[in-house]
């Protein structure tokens, strides 16, 4: 029997947007992103540290220009 892997890899892109009362550090939006980014289409509104803070998501863009790999042991062509 013989085995054969194929692997495929694209580029998709997700985006967010972070809207604050006050301004934030590249470590405050890094740690929002980290900490309370989902992927719901529902407006999420934080509170405590980041009070008043809310993050939309837009959604994801599927990358239509793929890459793929065979590996195994294939036959020659004949």
């Amino acid at each position: 029997m013989s085995t054969y892997e194929i692997e495929e890899w694209s580029v998709d892109t997700r985006r967010w947007e972070i809207k604050s009362p006050r301004q934030l550090t590249h470590e405050e939006v890094f740690e929002i992103y980290n900490e309370y980014v989902r992927m719901d289409k529902k407006p999420q509104t934080l509170s405590g540290k980041f009070e008043g803070v809310t993050i939309y998501y837009f959604g994801t863009m599927y990358g239509d220009d793929s890459q793929f790999e065979m590996n195994g042991d294939f036959k020659e062509e004949e």
